[in-house]
């Protein structure tokens, strides 16, 4: 013990890992972690995860596909005991995930999940927020509503428009394919969707949006416009982001309740 603090000699838990055939690592995945719901969801992993003393290895996909497949590769290499990710959304072949499935080391999806994998998967019911978000705006006198979403090979968009959908044809409100946009669901994809809307004259009184942060793009531009929200067009985002509390006036959203399911990331560690 003398000779090794002289040394400084650190252990070497791959070494380790090989050994006992643990490392007491999971690998986090997230598309970034600058968003209120992944920071939170961070958050609760980790305190989780430690209280099972294991540790967190964090890493961001900026939904990109490649950086996405390679941060799996690393995970690997580095024997972590399990991986939770939420899928990025430029991706579109699981073959990185299936690696993890046939190496035999737990997977968790999260939010972001889809069908293709058969493995755990912890989700809010997006089809029952958006239905729900989007009755509120019929009964609050809209008809026309425009509908802002994503690739639906994630199943949180897919759900969420088809929450969308059944609203309308619930009340009476017949769809119109042109009021469902597509887009990276970023603040300027907001602001741009919206853009073109009033350039090419569509007529509309709400916005749904699957994300807090194209919902404020467009709340911008519709300001700038001199529309009177929710007056002339009514807003509905999907997140609770701190900022929509923040907006004038404040942005109707549906709140994720990060804590009360996080803990279920964690259950096939708990006694692994």
């Amino acid at each position: 013990m003398k000779v090794a603090k002289q040394l400084n000699y650190q252990p070497n838990h791959i070494a380790s890992a090989l050994r006992s055939g643990k490392s007491r690592l999971i690998g986090v995945i997230v598309p970034t972690a600058n968003r209120n719901f992944f920071s939170s969801v961070i958050r609760g992993i980790e305190e989780i995860a430690n209280n099972l003393d294991y540790k967190i290895v964090i890493s961001q996909s900026y939904d990109e596909f490649e950086k996405e497949a390679q941060t799996v590769e690393t995970l690997l290499n580095a024997r972590v005991d399990g991986v939770i990710a939420s899928i990025g959304k430029t991706t579109e072949n699981f073959e990185h995930f299936e690696k993890i499935i046939q190496k035999g080391i737990p997977l968790v999806l999260f939010d972001r999940v889809s069908n293709d994998l058969e493995v755990s998967q912890v989700v809010i019911d997006d089809f029952l927020g958006a239905y729900q978000t989007v009755e509120h705006l019929i009964k609050n006198g809209a008809r026309r509503i425009v509908h802002f979403t994503s690739s639906q090979r994630i199943n949180i968009y897919k759900e969420r428009k088809r929450g969308y959908e059944e609203a309308l044809m619930d009340h009476g409100i017949k769809l119109d394919p042109d009021l469902i946009i597509n887009s990276k669901m970023q603040l300027e994809d907001g602001r741009q969707m919206t853009e073109e809307l009033l350039n090419n004259g569509v007529k509309f009184d709400a916005i749904f949006s699957s994300s807090d942060y194209s919902i404020m793009g467009a709340m911008q531009v519709l300001k700038e416009h001199g529309f009177k929200i929710p007056q002339d067009v009514k807003l509905a985002g999907f997140g609770n982001e701190p900022f929509t509390s923040f907006t004038e006036p404040a942005i109707t959203t549906v709140d994720q309740k990060v804590y009360p399911w996080v803990k279920l990331l964690l259950k096939p560690f708990s006694n692994y």
